[in-house]
């Protein structure tokens, strides 16, 4: 073997150990690059859907608009941006509005397309509202939808 050739091998194989130590999925605002998209290559970019739903809606929960309310500014903000959990606590904090709080919760480095967790939250809105009779007939949710990558939650601040 030529010594250019041994070279080459051995560069290739140096890269590809570095590529293998630093991939990871990732979520968090956006930290949209091109090294991001090197660095973290597992990252799903389709359109993942809940595996269940886990509903705890009561009459303290948050009100449904408000959780409706911060998914739609966070699409208008984040859009194809990529949410990536920065967290080594495993929950990273989405929304913030109102008596909304929604929270992503899995492995460190998980990432996904912003607009698909919006996507998923508005799912979660959709199965877990109920209105709880409470004086001024105002919608309520709260609860978690499940994924094989962790979980979405919407809770009281």
């Amino acid at each position: 073997m030529k010594p250019i050739h041994l070279a080459v091998l051995i560069f290739s194989l140096l890269l590809l150990n570095f590529v293998n130590l630093t991939t990871a999925r990732s979520i968090n605002f956006p930290r949209s690059t091109w090294l991001a998209n090197i660095l973290y290559p597992r990252a799903n970019d389709g359109n993942p859907k809940p595996d269940t739903f886990i509903c705890t809606t009561t009459n303290s929960s948050p009100f449904q608009n408000h959780v409706q309310f911060g998914a739609e500014e966070m699409r208008k903000a984040q859009g194809n941006h990529w949410c990536t959990q920065e967290s080594r606590d495993g929950c990273m904090e989405l929304i913030n509005y109102g008596t909304a709080f929604v929270t992503m919760c899995g492995e460190y480095r998980t990432k996904l397309r912003c607009y698909h967790l919006v996507d998923a939250l508005n799912d979660l809105v959709r199965a877990c509202t109920k209105d709880t009779g409470t004086i001024g007939g105002k919608l309520r949710i709260s609860g978690r939808a499940v994924f094989d990558w962790g979980y979405l939650e919407v809770t009281n601040k």
